[in-house]
């Protein structure tokens, strides 16, 4: 008998990477596994889902998971994904530098989110104080390309392979975001610890599968990108530059470890906006639980 568990993440991104490479590549099928992918945009939807036990694992943001623990909630991180931040400065052709930011408007997913800040420390390489551009809330990637395409923003964040199409329609690829921000758990694979606790067997078989699918990624890129290129429906030259760079930067973990420095800076960012009680220690065993990857580390087939 198959088991078809259910797996969230909030949009069609790179972030399911490893998912669909385990899909196309029988790695579930080995563990007796069928599971389902849903695409929640809500965060706070796909942790009520793992809260309640409908998700059995999410790729998400590590944000809510940590604030669920300070709140004496069952939330905890299983393993890694992204851990530096897989996004590009894309801006108007005419844009080429941090410094003719000055006067423009750059678009971001949300003025309360982490990666907003990015653009304060890329400017800030260019000369500029807050003060002299404007940022303002506009939504996730596909809107940020639809008003870059409109010229409604002058620049906007955008993770792979989207930085590559938008650098072949001529826009410009004003950097890494990870010159300024190298550690920050972008994502990572979140779980409740009362579901993992009743099907450890489970969260194991799942974890292998995405394990072997992260590796194959690392070690079969052409094949990967050729996955990833049917299921994001991008061109393939751009699935593979994605694949090529993330490993080039160390954007995506092939063993699915978290970066405690990531995820503690992820906790710095909870406390400046005062989501977190004034005076906690970031304690990383607080968050995460670990012999279910290390188990599914040491079962490498």
């Amino acid at each position: 008998m198959t088991i078809r568990p259910l797996i969230a993440t909030p949009s069609r991104t790179l972030f399911a990477l490893p998912y669909w490479i385990a899909l196309h590549r029988g790695f579930f099928k080995d563990e007796g596994l069928t599971p389902d992918l849903e695409f929640v945009a809500s965060g706070d939807l796909i942790n009520d889902g793992l809260r309640n036990g409908r998700i059995a694992l999410a790729i998400s943001p590590p944000d809510g998971v940590m604030l669920d623990v300070l709140a004496s909630g069952p939330l905890r991180i299983l393993a890694g994904n992204a851990c530096k931040p897989p996004l590009f400065v894309i801006a108007q052709p005419e844009i080429r530098t941090a410094a003719d930011l000055r006067g423009k408007t750059v678009g971001v997913l949300s003025l309360r989110e982490g990666s907003s800040r990015f653009i304060e420390k890329f400017a800030k390489a260019g000369g500029l104080t807050p003060g002299d551009y404007k940022v303002v809330e506009v939504g996730g990637a596909p809107t940020r390309v639809k008003l870059l395409v409109e010229r409604a923003i002058d620049a906007g964040l955008q993770p792979m392979p989207l930085n590559y199409e938008m650098e072949a329609r001529g826009f410009s690829n004003l950097g890494w975001t990870g010159e300024f921000e190298p550690h920050y758990q972008f994502t990572s694979f979140n779980a409740s610890r009362t579901t993992v606790q009743r099907e450890p067997a489970l969260t194991v078989a799942l974890l292998r599968a995405l394990l072997r699918g992260q590796r194959f990624a690392a070690e079969q890129p052409d094949e990967a990108a050729a996955i990833v290129a049917s299921e994001l429906g991008c061109e393939p030259r751009h699935a593979l530059s994605a694949l090529q760079d993330s490993v080039r930067l160390g954007i995506f973990e092939p063993d699915l470890n978290w970066s405690g420095p990531g995820l503690q800076r992820i906790f710095k960012n909870l406390e400046e906006n005062q989501a977190v009680p004034a005076g906690t220690r970031f304690e990383l065993d607080r968050y995460v639980l670990a012999d279910h990857l290390r188990q599914a580390q040491a079962d490498r087939p």
